[in-house]
C-alpha cells in the first residue's frame, strides 16, 4: 500500500509538472501579418500598397516581447529612427496603444531585395496590465484585434524634419499558428555583386501537425557551371548582418553531375518557425572561392497557401 501512494504520488507530480509546462507554453503567443501604406487616421506620409512583413512574439509568462519588422521604405541618405508599437483595434482606426518596442536591430536593406528589418524588444513588467486586461488582449488577437505600427522619423545630417507620421505602415495581426495547417516561405537567391543578381529561388514548407519542415533550393545552370560548391544551410539572421548562426544544412543533390539544387527534411521547434514568419532566416550557398556564402536567399511567409 506504501508503494502504491508512492507512485499515486510521482503520478501527480508529474502531472502538475506537465500541466504548469504546458501553461507556460500555452502563455506564448505568436503573430503576423503584413504590413500596408498608411491606413491612420488622418491619412499621413505613406498610401496604399504592400510595405513588408511583421512578426510579434509576447510571453505572458516573462512579460516580455520582440518585434520583427521587414519593411521596403526607402531610407537611402537619411538619418532614420524607427519606432514599432503594439496597439489593440482595428489598423484603420487609431487603436489604445498597449506599449511601444525598443529597436535594436539594422536599417540597411538585405541583400539584392530592397528591404530593410527592424527588430525591437518591449519588457511591458511595469506597465499596468492585469489578470483582465491580459484576457483582454489575447481575445482581441484571436479575431485580429491587434496591430503594429511602424513609425518613421527620416532626416538629412543636421536635419530633424519628420518625413513620416508615428503611423506611417501597419499592420493587422493573426496568430501565426492559427492561419493554417501549413506554412509556406519564399525565398530569391541573389550573388554578393554590387549590383545583386538574381540566381536562384528557395521554398520552405512548414507542417504544424508534424512539426516538419520541407526546404529546397535551386540555382541556375550557369551558377553550377562556374562554381565548386561547398555546402548550403540554413542560417539565422538577415542577410545585411554579420553572419547568422547556422541551423540546419541542406543536402545537395548532384544526381545530374554539378549540383543545382539542395534540400532538406528537417523537424524544427517552435523557435525556428517563428524566425521564419518573422523573416529572420536565410539560405547561404558557399563555394569554394567565397566559403562564407556565394548566393543568399532570405525567407519571407507567402499568404497564397
Amino acid at each position: 500500500m506504501k508503494h502504491f501512494w508512492a507512485s499515486l504520488l510521482l503520478l501527480l507530480v508529474v502531472f502538475l509538472w506537465c500541466a504548469n509546462a504546458s501553461s507556460k507554453e500555452d502563455r506564448i503567443d505568436m503573430l503576423a501579418g503584413q504590413l500596408t501604406g498608411s491606413q491612420c487616421v488622418p491619412k499621413c506620409g505613406l498610401q496604399g500598397g504592400v510595405w513588408g512583413e511583421a512578426g510579434v512574439r509576447i510571453d505572458w509568462e516573462q512579460r516580455e516581447a520582440e518585434v520583427h519588422l521587414v519593411h521596403g521604405i526607402d531610407s537611402t541618405d537619411l538619418l532614420v529612427t524607427y519606432q514599432p508599437s503594439l496597439y489593440i483595434g482595428q489598423p484603420s482606426m487609431n487603436g489604445e496603444k498597449l506599449w511601444e518596442f525598443t529597436t535594436t536591430g539594422t536599417t540597411g536593406a538585405l541583400q539584392g531585395s530592397g528591404v530593410s528589418p527592424v527588430v525591437g524588444t518591449a519588457d511591458f513588467s511595469e506597465l499596468d496590465i492585469d489578470e483582465e486586461k491580459e484576457q483582454r488582449i489575447r481575445f482581441a488577437l484571436l479575431g485580429g484585434g491587434l496591430y503594429v505600427s511602424l513609425g518613421v522619423v527620416a532626416g538629412g545630417v543636421g536635419n530633424e524634419q519628420e518625413v513620416y507620421a508615428d503611423c506611417a505602415i501597419r499592420a493587422q495581426l493573426h496568430p501565426a499558428g492559427l492561419l493554417g495547417d501549413k506554412g509556406h516561405f519564399e525565398a530569391t537567391l541573389t550573388d554578393a555583386a554590387a549590383v545583386p543578381e538574381v540566381r536562384g529561388r528557395g521554398k520552405a514548407d512548414y507542417d504544424f501537425s508534424s512539426g516538419e519542415l520541407k526546404v529546397e533550393v535551386k540555382w541556375d545552370d550557369a551558377f553550377a557551371e562556374d562554381e565548386s560548391l561547398l555546402d548550403v544551410h540554413l542560417q539565422f539572421g538577415h542577410t545585411n548582418e554579420e553572419p547568422g548562426l547556422e541551423v540546419f544544412d541542406l543536402t545537395l543533390d548532384d544526381s545530374s553531375g554539378r549540383p543545382k539544387k539542395a534540400k532538406a527534411k528537417l523537424f524544427v521547434n517552435r523557435y525556428t518557425v517563428e524566425q521564419l514568419y518573422y523573416a529572420a532566416v536565410y539560405v547561404n550557398v558557399s563555394t569554394e572561392a567565397s566559403p562564407n556564402g556565394a548566393l543568399f536567399g532570405q525567407f519571407y511567409w507567402d499568404r497564397k497557401y
